[in-house]
C-alpha cells in the first residue's frame, strides 16, 4: 500500500519544464493556425467582396488556394 501512495504522489507530481515545453509547443501551433485561418478569411472575403466580377476561373483559384491553405 505504502508503494502505491508514492506512485500516486509521483504521478500527480508534474514538471515545469514539460509544462513549459507543452505551452511553447501549443501557442506555437495556434500561432501557424491562426495565420492560415486568417489567409483564408481573406480569400473568403475577397470573393463575397467581388464575387460579382468572378468569372468561372477566379472562383476556381480561389477555391484551389482555400483547399490548400486548409489541408
Amino acid at each position: 500500500m505504502k508503494n502505491m501512495d508514492i506512485e500516486i504522489r509521483r504521478a500527480k507530481m508534474t514538471n515545469p519544464n514539460n509544462n513549459k515545453n507543452f505551452n511553447e509547443e501549443a501557442l506555437k501551433i495556434n500561432r501557424a493556425l491562426k495565420k492560415r485561418m486568417d489567409k483564408a478569411i481573406k480569400i473568403i472575403d475577397d470573393v463575397l467582396e467581388n464575387g460579382d466580377t468572378y468569372d468561372e476561373e477566379d472562383y476556381q483559384y480561389s477555391f484551389e488556394e482555400l483547399k490548400e491553405i486548409l489541408s
